[in-house]
């Protein structure tokens, strides 16, 4: 990442869930009747979320974020709670985005 041409902030910061929007890069698709995702759900109405989602400032639409890692926990948090614990990298370009998306979830596998 060039560091003269973006500016990356990591924050963990707080949410409203409905400001996060997907991005059109995740080819997975949730199966919502899912025992595993169910639980999900379960976890989070008790828990809240444990592990925070990864979002940048969404380049399109102003005061809104793209969704870069935590799907299942994002629609999961949607069904349960108005906000989200989120790492927020800030203004990266789409292949910063796309490292992100794709280390998360490696790093899960």
């Amino acid at each position: 990442m060039n560091d003269k041409t973006q500016t990356q902030i990591e924050q963990l910061v707080e949410l409203p869930v409905t400001d996060i929007l997907p991005s059109g890069n995740n080819p997975r698709i949730i199966n919502e009747k899912d025992p595993g995702f169910i639980e999900l759900i379960k976890s989070i109405r008790a828990r809240g979320v444990v592990v925070p989602i990864h979002v940048r400032n969404h380049p399109k639409q102003k005061d809104k974020y793209e969704l870069l890692a935590g799907e299942r926990r994002l629609l999961a948090a949607r069904a349960n709670v108005p906000t989200i614990r989120a790492i927020n990298h800030g203004v990266i370009d789409d292949d910063a985005a796309f490292e992100i998306t794709f280390i998360e979830n490696f790093a899960r596998e």
